[in-house]
């Protein structure tokens, strides 16, 4: 599946990350602070990174803002982990280049859920891999089929809006550009 890399400074963390991670198929590193996680960074192919905002050294929104600034790194999804949740955490998250943002504790199924939004967006954002990372090819990502739709809603099943749908990839923008004002166009 993805390569995924968890920084956090918290060793009860990374293990939970590391191990949830690993039953569901990714690869997983992990870092402690952000200079490593730059550093892996800037050197590996990586398809998401998972980045705790209270790191030592380096906060996790300076790691964010180098990632983003980096052309090597920008395409790379990152979901930002916060233990406290803040209003004005998460809008500075977002406003630097996060995918999303995740107060933490969390349960795994949540996670799960933003973590395959954040690789389609990074797919979508480059057109291909994030950076090369370990997603061999289009075929690991889910497209919506008209088979796979058997429970939608009856509006939905018409041929003419099934296939529009079905034509724009599930038709999800990414977080940023609705955030920014920039929504594709309609199709």
């Amino acid at each position: 599946m993805a390569r995924v890399v968890i920084v956090d400074s918290h060793p009860a963390i990374r293990k939970w990350l590391n191990a949830s991670l690993g039953k569901i198929g990714h690869q997983v590193d992990q870092a402690t602070d952000g200079k490593t996680a730059l550093e892996t960074a800037s050197r590996e192919p990586i398809d998401l990174m998972l980045v705790a905002v209270d790191l030592p050294r380096m906060s996790g929104c300076q790691v964010l803002f180098n990632l983003k600034g980096n052309p090597r790194t920008r395409a790379i999804p990152v979901i930002m982990l916060t233990s406290i949740q803040s209003y004005e955490t998460e809008a500075e998250c977002l406003r630097l280049g996060a995918s999303n943002v995740v107060t933490k504790p969390c349960s795994f199924d949540d996670l799960a859920t933003h973590i395959r939004v954040a690789l389609r967006e990074g797919q979508e954002t480059v057109g291909e891999k994030p950076s090369g990372g370990a997603l061999q090819d289009q075929a690991e990502w889910e497209q919506p089929t008209a088979e796979a739709l058997p429970n939608a809603q009856p509006a939905l099943k018409s041929s003419e809006q099934l296939s529009k749908f079905v034509s724009t990839g599930g038709g999800l923008a990414p977080l940023r550009l609705v955030l920014g004002g920039v929504l594709p166009p309609k199709v």
